[in-house]
């Protein structure tokens, strides 16, 4: 096997460097009964910008035509309405749109009463009426409508979870975990930086602290080396990423279209992570491409529970001592996979 070699991207470097990467072959693996066969997917990397290592996941889209909106875009379009419910723990989100909409763990909505990140995946079908969602709070304190935003409804969705931490704390549903984590991002944060990240506005809220000049700033750079890299290969499906070395997590989609348009709501959540945990001007190893590709493989492993979604989804969640898989199955088609997302605990 070929050895791995490193690529130090910066943004105005030409990408087709990373045409002559090292790529490793990695087998996905089939559910339980044969269903859902996957293709073989192969990883490339590692790309380096400021401490973060990227790794791309390469595979044949196995959604066929199905055209799938993000959250995002969703509510941006008007498609889906995301009502408050007066639940810290659940909204109702409902599709009043002809296509499929799609809201990934993590995403982060904005408004109502408190900022909320959603806790599961789900794909709402076209006019789907309106649907429970489990949440979790990531503001503290308000009780009411901010900034002239309605207070019964989230207007956008343009953040995603920031730290692994949160990630686990969200799948394990502990708000407590939620909150402490939502104010350890900060404080890293402001280390990094060094100065304030919180709003005048809500101190407490995930969201703003998002929304801050300077960590808007500080993540431009990473957003302009690798936002590109997508377009330059069509057969994207997911990416890996690590930290100063340390691998981190990944996300692995059956659609490639639906990747491509999370793409970068998802690289601003990786970047962010970076720019938090990075220790500025130190050199480090980006982990080997067969570590990746054991981390993507090895999620066969480990402690195997699954729960469901609702009527339409339901989620196989893999765990060991090191990482936590969670896959989203669609049980109208046949259990098929949607997305697959790695944490390294």
């Amino acid at each position: 096997m070929a050895s791995c070699r490193t690529v130090r991207i910066r943004p105005l470097i030409s990408l087709t460097l990373g045409l002559a990467l090292t790529t490793v072959f990695l087998w996905a693996q089939a559910p339980p009964g044969g269903r859902n066969a996957a293709p073989a997917l192969r990883v490339s990397g590692p790309y380096v910008y400021a401490g973060f290592d990227l790794y791309l996941v390469h595979g044949s889209d196995a959604s066929g035509d199905r055209k799938i909106v993000p959250l995002a875009d969703a509510l941006e379009q008007g498609k889906i309405v995301v009502r408050e419910t007066s639940n810290v723990s659940q909204l109702t989100v409902e599709n009043t749109s002809s296509e499929e909409v799609y809201i990934q763990a993590g995403d982060i909505v904005k408004g109502g009463k408190q900022d909320r990140v959603l806790a599961t995946d789900l794909v709402l079908k076209p006019r789907s009426g309106p649907v429970p969602i489990a949440s979790h709070c990531v503001e503290q304190g308000r009780w009411r409508s901010r900034d002239g935003e309605a207070s019964d409804r989230f207007a956008s969705s343009k953040q995603a979870l920031n730290s692994n931490a949160l990630k686990i704390a969200n799948h394990r549903g502990s708000q407590a975990e939620v909150w402490r984590n939502v104010q350890a991002a900060q404080e890293s944060l402001a280390r990094k930086l060094r100065t304030n990240v919180r709003s005048s506005i809500s101190a407490s809220s995930l969201q703003l602290t998002l929304e801050n000049e300077h960590v808007r700033a500080g993540v431009e750079g990473y957003v302009k080396a690798f936002s590109p890299l997508v377009q330059a290969h069509n057969d994207v499906v997911g990416y890996a990423f690590a930290v100063d070395g340390r691998l981190k997590s990944a996300d692995v989609y059956a659609s490639r279209a639906l990747f491509v348009k999370l793409w970068p709501k998802m690289l601003r959540a990786a970047a962010t992570e970076a720019l938090a945990e990075r220790t500025p001007a130190t050199a480090h190893t980006p982990p080997a491409i067969e570590s990746v590709r054991s981390f993507l493989s090895d999620a066969r492993q480990g402690r195997v529970t699954e729960k469901s979604l609702g009527a339409e989804q339901n989620a196989v969640v893999r765990e060991t001592d090191e990482d936590l898989i969670v896959e989203t199955r669609d049980v109208r088609r046949d259990g098929r996979w949607i997305h697959r997302n790695y944490i390294r605990k």
